[in-house]
């Protein structure tokens, strides 16, 4: 079938490695409206007026980079979203705050490298110290996780660590209508006035079902097939789709992003074979890699430019013209005018349902 043809696409940085953390969404953090979207080439360098202004644009939780490297901690970007999923009262795993952060690796005054996960350590209640990942010296960040032994305590303290750095200023602060204040709180309620206390714990102390809540990710290396598409010895087309085709890269955001496109590429590539005479299905294999290797694959965090920009009108659909710029079709050009004809029918139905005034709203 060929699916083991897989070539590796290296991460820009080579050194990608992420710990995803989850904690409870409980207490007075229920109030927390920020999702954290924190990078370092955002924040590095920068005055602390200005920060005060990123802060009053996007959330509290932009914070100057040294307030992390003074505790050994150095950050690529950090990210949080929130998980609201509503369960019985003990029954499965309670809605949770999900963290994500990746991490640099700076050089330091005698030129050596440094890794948060390799040389930052916990001292535990009886003051032993205690590295995160044990048997790291020496080691790039890839040979690392592949070598050593990971402390999932000391590991857990550092996921606590970051979270509390980045929301501390939620303990003192509040913003409202776009400017920062002091909070000048003098209740006795944490969250009473927008004021929060520290994070409460890592989930799995709190959810014994959630035997483990934070992991290390590796993502220096992606892994992608090299075809998308493949006809078997039957004469069955075979369309991989979603992580089948390309491995998801998480601290992009692009696991379901890509995995969507794919999956409605390949739709779009099956329709066509489906009604393609024998001598016109080279045509739309071709145009089924044409999509794969011009518009998905390229695909990253800071690559979107193929991408239609969102509008009001914007609707996807299987037809690769309504979601990529500068698409040009290559196969069954009668099928794809009809296909567009009825495309742009539904989409005139659903904009005149969308100004028709809805029943009982006069």
């Amino acid at each position: 079938m060929g699916w083991d043809l897989l070539w590796v696409q290296k991460n820009a940085d080579s050194q990608c490695i992420a710990v995803v953390a989850h904690f409870e969404f409980t207490g007075p953090w229920k109030t927390l409206a920020d999702e954290i979207n924190w990078s370092y080439k955002d924040a590095f360098n920068k005055e602390p007026e200005v920060l005060r202004k990123m802060q009053e644009q996007f959330g509290l939780f932009v914070i100057d980079p040294e307030v992390l490297e003074r505790e050994g901690i150095y950050l690529e970007q950090c990210l949080c979203y929130v998980n609201r999923a509503q369960y019985p009262e003990g029954d499965g795993v309670p809605p949770t705050f999900y963290f994500i952060f990746t991490f640099r690796e700076p050089k330091g005054p005698d030129g050596s490298k440094r890794h948060t996960l390799r040389d930052w350590q916990y001292v535990d209640a009886d003051g032993t110290q205690r590295k995160i990942i044990v048997g790291a010296e020496g080691k790039s960040p890839r040979e690392m996780l592949l070598a050593g032994s990971v402390d999932n305590v000391a590991l857990a303290a550092l996921a606590k660590r970051v979270a509390g750095i980045f929301t501390e200023p939620y303990t003192r602060l509040r913003r409202e209508k776009g400017r920062v204040l002091e909070a000048n709180c003098t209740c006795s309620e944490s969250g009473c006035c927008g004021v929060h206390a520290a994070y409460p714990k890592v989930l799995s102390e709190a959810c014994p079902i959630l035997a483990e809540s934070v992991s290390i990710f590796d993502f220096s290396t992606r892994e992608c097939l090299k075809e998308s598409s493949v006809v078997g010895s039957d004469g069955a087309l075979f369309l991989p789709v979603g992580d089948a085709l390309q491995e998801p890269f998480w601290p992009e955001g692009l696991g379901i992003n890509r995995g969507i496109h794919n999956a409605l590429d390949a739709c779009w590539a099956a329709n066509k074979w489906a009604l393609a005479a024998p001598s016109e299905r080279d045509d739309v294999l071709a145009e089924r890699e044409y999509l794969y290797n011009y518009f998905t694959a390229p695909l990253s965090g800071k690559n979107r430019k193929d991408l239609k920009p969102e509008s009001a009108d914007l609707v996807y659909f299987a037809d690769p013209e309504s979601r990529y710029c500068r698409f040009q079709d290559r196969a069954l050009h009668e099928y794809t005018a009809q296909a567009r004809a009825v495309r742009q029918q539904q989409q005139r139905v659903v904009r005149e349902r969308s100004r028709s005034p809805r029943r009982g709203s006069q």
